[in-house]
């Protein structure tokens, strides 16, 4: 499992999360894809919604040599074609609080909704929001299994989305010779290990492959529908 979250407090008094090298690599596929949604859909979709369920306090610091950097919430407020309407969620409310403040400094024109909640409500509660003439891009960037397949599923029903997820396929593999329910509840297949561990020397099938296989096949299914759904593989 992973280690729990390093929060320290930031160059303007609010907290920050610290965070590893592939934090930047995860980062900067989401601002680019973003940077796309918005840019290439403006014309055809005036209504563009941005959902981030776990978007922490917005600002990070690298472990390696503590310079901060811009969280997804801020890389998505600073999109040069904006959002029209963005949600934040957050279950720690001093994270809440310090993104809401730094949005108020960098893009205080926004239209932000904040919540308070696990990310798994959140998702229900957002989903009611959305409104079916909207485009929808939406970051789950779990820390862990936080976020359930159930939950995932009801956005991916949406009809018109684009998820991007965060998907910690190493510490996955570390699990694949014992029984987690977390992880079986996040991939929603108890049968996962077995088509993992069946792969071992195929170099056809990588284990890596197959895990996000296993994940996509799951969430289009459950969602009955055809939908982009980005793997940010993780090595965490």
């Amino acid at each position: 499992m992973s280690q729990p979250q390093q929060i320290e407090t930031g160059s303007d008094g609010l907290p920050v999360i610290v965070q590893g090298p592939w934090s930047r690599d995860k980062l900067y596929f989401v601002e680019y894809f973003a940077a796309l949604f918005n840019g290439g859909m403006k014309n055809k979709w005036p209504v563009r919604i941005y959902v981030d369920l776990l978007a922490g306090p917005g600002l990070c610091r690298d472990r390696a040599n503590g310079p901060e950097f811009d969280g997804s919430p801020l890389q998505a407020l600073k999109c040069q074609t904006p959002f029209t309407k963005l949600f934040f969620n957050d279950i720690n409310p001093a994270f809440v609080d310090a993104l809401r403040t730094r949005q108020k400094l960098v893009m205080p024109q926004a239209d932000v909704e904040y919540s308070v909640l696990d990310c798994n409500q959140a998702a229900s509660r957002i989903r009611g929001a959305i409104p079916r003439s909207a485009l929808v891009l939406a970051f789950i960037d779990p820390w862990k299994y936080e976020i359930k397949f159930d939950a995932l599923a009801s956005l991916a029903s949406l009809q018109n989305i684009d998820l991007i997820v965060t998907f910690h396929h190493v510490a996955i593999k570390r699990n694949a010779h014992r029984q987690l329910a977390a992880v079986d509840e996040f991939l929603d297949d108890k049968k996962w290990r077995d088509r993992y561990l069946s792969s071992e020397g195929d170099p056809s099938n990588p284990r890596t492959a197959v895990l996000i296989e296993t994940f996509q096949a799951r969430l289009k299914h459950a969602s009955k529908r055809s939908l982009a759904i980005n793997i940010l593989a993780i090595r965490k």
